[in-house]
């Protein structure tokens, strides 16, 4: 089912292009919060690298979806677009949402609303699927699904990976 959206403002760019500064100077200005849109700031003890806000920014306005999982924790995007929901649902009608980060598939993830299909990983397919090259991959993922295969970049093994699990798993 699709989730029916709050307004939101989204703030998008390279990490350390001053999304952040901005995004707390506009919270305060119209009563927001930010909420991470940056696959990395996710993980607890990733600071180096990551430009995660500093306390001093987390404190002048509220911050979600940082430091939320442990690195070795699985993290799908299926799981980021359900707990973004969760928070817009949860927020007040006068409290203005803001997106604010750098990885544009959890950001089109939440703003085009994707139905994303949730299918649990499967350990022993991807050992099977990682010793294929890229090549074989993006050839099996055109026989199965070629409307994904059109959409992913050919290069990005993982995501092949994943679209070909999913398509296995579900039929579509």
């Amino acid at each position: 089912m699709k989730q029916v959206l709050p307004p939101l403002i989204v703030l998008l760019g390279p990490t350390a292009s001053g999304k952040t500064d901005l995004a707390i100077q506009l919270a305060k200005e119209f009563g927001g919060f930010i909420i991470s849109a940056d696959s990395r700031q996710i993980y607890r003890h990733m600071d180096i690298g990551t430009a995660k806000p500093t306390r001093e920014q987390l404190r002048a306005v509220r911050h979600e979806m940082i430091d939320i999982v442990e690195p070795d924790e699985p993290f799908s995007l299926a799981q980021y677009q359900e707990r973004v929901f969760a928070l817009l649902e949860r927020s007040e009608k006068t409290t203005l949402p803001f997106l604010v980060g750098g990885t544009g598939l959890y950001i089109d993830a939440v703003i085009r609303n994707w139905d994303i299909p949730k299918v649990a990983p499967n350990v022993k397919r991807r050992e099977e699927l990682e010793k294929l090259p890229c090549n074989i991959l993006v050839n099996l993922l055109h026989a199965l699904d070629p409307d994904s295969a059109a959409f992913i970049d050919p290069n990005n093994r993982r995501r092949i990976i994943r679209a070909i699990e999913v398509t296995e798993t579900t039929g579509k």
